[in-house]
């Protein structure tokens, strides 16, 4: 698999996960688009893989950009609202998913904290995700021998064909 695509594997599967245990609790799921987020009370997460110094991407819209902000001004007492980033660290060299991490950011770059949630993530009954490689499909066999053997110079009947 490429990297994208496992990516995006990865996330389809823990957004399913968390969509089931919203249904649980007091947690409200919003998805529009390419856009998936997670709202607790005064909390708004995004699910994200975590790379080398608990960077993040995602494609710089106006909305991305405004997600990353901590806005305090202006907003009225009981209204504020903290933005994290929910997912797991990525071991880039062995493709393989580490410790579920939650991190706070001011701005997309500006890591302010970031903590590891427990162990790996087969544990905590988390299923691994397991493929395996498709081979090669059986082709179906044509026989040709008989094309071309019609009347001279005509290359073979329509039927023959």
């Amino acid at each position: 698999m490429s990297d994208r695509c496992l990516a995006n594997l990865i996330h389809d599967r823990m957004w399913a996960h968390m969509l089931g245990l919203g249904d649980e609790n007091d947690v409200t799921m919003h998805e529009s688009g390419v856009t998936r987020e997670i709202v607790v009370g005064q909390i708004r997460l995004r699910l994200k893989r975590h790379n080398l110094g608990d960077r993040v991407s995602n494609y710089p819209t106006q909305t991305a950009l405004e997600f990353w902000v901590q806005r305090r001004e202006g907003i009225l007492p009981g209204m504020e609202e903290i933005t994290l980033a929910a997912g797991y660290r990525w071991h880039t060299d062995t493709k393989a998913i580490g410790a579920p991490v939650i991190s706070y950011r001011d701005g997309r770059e500006n890591v302010i904290w970031a903590m590891e949630l427990g162990g790996g993530a087969f544990e905590g009954g988390v299923t691994p995700i397991t493929w395996s490689p498709l081979g090669t499909p059986d082709l179906p066999i044509v026989d040709i021998t008989g094309i071309g053997q019609g009347e001279a110079g005509s290359g073979g009947t329509q039927d023959e064909l």
